[in-house]
Order: structure tokens, then C-alpha cells, then sequence
């Protein structure tokens, strides 16, 4: 099959405040829960860094203005997104990016196809453009005081200081969890919806982790992402088009969602895993789809997880990395090609601070403030110059 026609965000969990960020880009340390990265995201084919003077610098595919510099050409090298400056988080998805502002208003560029820009229009940007929000006298108006995005397959989602989630873009799915299936150019709020802590949006679901270390979830569920019900004494992994807990989950501190499939880190370091498992990118040693959490096997001392298309990443707290699932691409970064149905480790990184999982690709950033990559590199997403595939990790340009 081909590998490049879903993908949502990176889905990383470990900030340092040295990297001089508020928020995230899906989730926040509130009740001590870390979720995706707020300075470090991988999309379809490019990604982005946000350094800690409020600038983003973006590389890789860029034919639906997802870099934001104004073009549409593909950046082998990391280049700086002037319009996303004075930002404190930074999130990526499929063709498009999202940037959360320090005065809490949101900002996207890439491709606008089921409004995923969320401005009220459907036409794509090479430059940020502004997410907004439909008033009840249906007036256009800012979306504000976000703390933090999250960035899917063609949706993105925020979550407001109030503790309210808002989402917008593609919905044929339910992912934005309006209660409908009709797109939105602009965001709409997550009915039902409280003590919500960090936010994370994947291929066809979103999950939100509550305060109290529950996780909730709505859209696809085509492969038991979020869990199943009992109809008729039988057992059914149904949509959803409003939040749902998730089964089986308690105790987390992290969530990740990847291509219908969710992903749990839970307070002890063990990471748990539901859903499809194609390629072992639920991590327990088999191929089978589980509508019950797994233990994804021979993990522990975690202090991060990224979801990418059926490949993840965990960050441990020695700095290390560790892989698992689809390997097309070397994306795992063990050397080889082979699918990794548990976790091996990367080899040759250490000193890791974040962590991002692409379409094919990974990425992480180093407490030197270098980033390297793997895996798949048509577009330049490795940012190494080059548009040469490595099962290794290599450096991105430095700028």
C-alpha cells in the first residue's frame, strides 16, 4: 500500500523548561501531565522546531505552503517561519502546521481543504493565517486564550484556559466531536467536556486526558482505538461523535494517537497501547488489533511517547530512544528496514529532550540543542541537506 496518504501529528510527550516554552502542542503540565512536545513536530513530510527566542524554523514538504515562508518549495534544510514568531508551541499534520502564539490565539498554514486552518475559508496558505471561531450572530471571531494545539489528519484541536477543547477541519469521522460529521473551517467546541489536562489528534480520533488520569476519546474507532461496546452480548468498536471514556486506562500522565491507534504512559513509566497493530505498532509482540489496552512490552522509566503512521517512539529518562512498529523507511532507526512489533532501540542518540514521530520519519532534539532524524526523505524532512533515506539518525542542518 502506499505510505504517504494519512498522517497526523507528531505526538511527543517530554518538555524541559529549558526550552523556554509555555504550553504544548497537545497538552500541558497541569496535574503533572506532559503530552506532545511543545518545541519539536513531525507531519505527512516536513517538520518543525520552535527554538526558545519564539521563532519556528520548518523543513521538508512544502507543496501546500506548510512551511509558511510564502513559497511552495520543499526545504531541505530548516528555514524560519517569519509569521509564526513571538509562538510557544508548534504542532504538524498532515500538509498543514499550527502554531499557538504567547498571547493565546492560533495560527496555521499548509493545506485548507476541509478547513483545517481553521479561518473560515477553504482556500490554502503559504503564510499563517489566523483560526477562528463562528460567534451565535455568525460573526467571525479570534480564538483565544488556547494553552494548547494538537494537529491531525486534516483537523487540528486546541485546548483553552478554561478547560474547554475546541476543533476544527476535517470531520467525515467524528474526530472533531461536535456530534456531527461535517467539516468546519472554523473551531467548534467539544461539548461535555471538563478537567481536561492535554489533547492529542491522530488519522481519524482525538483523545483528551483529564486531570483525574482518565482518557477520553471520540471519532473513528474503526479498530478499537477507544476502546469497544457490548450490543446484543456481542462485542462492536463503533464511532463516536462525542467524547467516550476509553476502558481500561487510569493513572496517565501521557497520551499519543497515531493511525487508529492510542497510546497511554502511565505514572509508573509503562506505556499501554489499543487499536490497530498492522505493522506491531502496538508493541506487544503480535500483529493483532486490541480493543483492550495492551502493555506495550519491555518498557519502563518512560518519560515521553510519540505516535507517528504505525511507528512510535518513547523517550526513556536516560535520554535514550526506543522504537517500535512500521519500518518501510528505517523510520525505527535501528539500522534496518524491518518492522518492529516491539521496542528496540535507536542507535547512536543519546542526550534526548523531545521526541517527534512523522509519516516514515522521526525526529528528536538533543539537549544541545541539535536535532536529528530517520527514516523516510523524498521531501527533505530529515532536514539534512539531502533527500537520502536513512535507517540511521542523521543531523539536521543546524540555523
Amino acid at each position: 500500500m502506499g505510505h504517504k496518504t494519512i498522517l497526523f501529528p507528531l505526538v511527543t510527550v517530554f518538555i524541559l523548561s529549558c526550552c523556554g516554552c509555555g504550553g504544548g502542542s497537545g497538552g500541558n503540565e497541569s496535574s503533572s501531565a506532559k503530552t506532545t512536545s511543545s518545541v519539536l513536530a513531525a507531519g505527512t513530510a516536513h517538520a518543525a522546531l520552535l527554538k526558545s527566542d519564539g521563532t519556528i524554523w520548518v523543513w521538508g514538504e512544502n507543496t501546500n505552503g506548510q512551511l509558511g515562508d510564502g513559497s511552495n518549495e520543499n526545504r531541505v534544510t530548516p528555514i524560519q517561519n517569519s509569521g509564526f514568531s513571538g509562538s510557544v508551541a508548534v504542532a504538524a499534520g498532515s500538509n498543514f502546521t499550527v502554531a499557538l502564539k504567547s498571547d493565546g490565539t492560533v495560527w496555521g498554514c499548509g493545506d485548507n481543504s476541509h478547513g483545517q486552518l481553521g479561518d473560515g475559508t477553504n482556500i490554502s496558505s503559504n503564510i499563517p493565517v489566523q483560526v477562528q471561531i463562528t460567534t451565535t450572530d455568525n460573526i467571525l471571531a479570534k480564538l483565544t486564550g488556547v494553552t494548547t494545539v494538537s494537529a491531525g489528519d486534516g483537523f487540528a484541536v486546541a485546548l483553552r484556559n478554561d478547560g474547554t477543547v475546541w476543533a476544527w477541519g476535517y470531520n467525515i469521522h467524528g474526530q472533531l466531536g461536535d456530534g456531527t460529521i461535517i467539516d468546519r473551517n472554523t473551531a467548534v467546541q467539544i461539548a461535555g467536556l471538563s478537567g481536561v489536562v492535554a489533547i492529542a489528534a491522530g488519522s481519524s480520533d482525538t483523545i483528551a486526558l483529564k486531570k483525574d488520569g482518565t482518557v477520553w476519546g471520540w471519532g473513528s474507532n474503526s479498530n478499537g482505538e477507544l476502546g469497544y461496546e457490548l450490543v446484543n452480548e456481542q462485542v462492536f468498536s463503533l464511532p463516536h461523535y462525542a467524547p467516550v471514556q476509553v476502558a481500561g486506562l487510569s493513572g496517565v500522565t501521557a497520551i499519543a494517537e497515531g493511525d487508529r491507534s492510542t497510546y497511554a504512559l502511565i505514572k509508573n513509566g509503562t506505556v499501554w497501547a489499543l487499536g490497530a497493530n498492522w505493522n506491531g505498532q502496538l508493541g506487544d509482540g503480535t500483529t493483532n488489533d486490541s480493543n483492550i489496552p495492551v502493555q506495550v512490552s519491555a518498557l519502563s522509566g518512560v518519560t515521553a511517547i510519540a505516535a507517528g503512521f504505525r511507528s512510535n517512539l518513547a523517550l526513556l529518562g536516560d535520554g535514550t530512544v526506543r522504537a517500535w512498529g512500521a519500518n518501510w523507511y528505517g523510520q525505527i532507526g535501528d539500522g534496518t528496514i524491518a518492522d518492529q512489533p516491539t521496542p528496540v532501540k535507536v542507535v547512536d542518540l543519546s542526550g534526548v529532550v523531545a521526541i517527534a514521530a512523522g509519516n516514515g520519519f522521526s525526529v528528536a532534539l538533543k539537549n544541545d540543542g541539535s536535532v536529528w532524524a530517520w527514516g523516510y526523505n523524498d521531501s527533505g524532512q530529515l532536514g539534512d541537506g539531502t533527500t537520502t533515506i536513512s535507517s540511521i539518525p542523521v543531523q539536521a542542518v543546524a540555523n
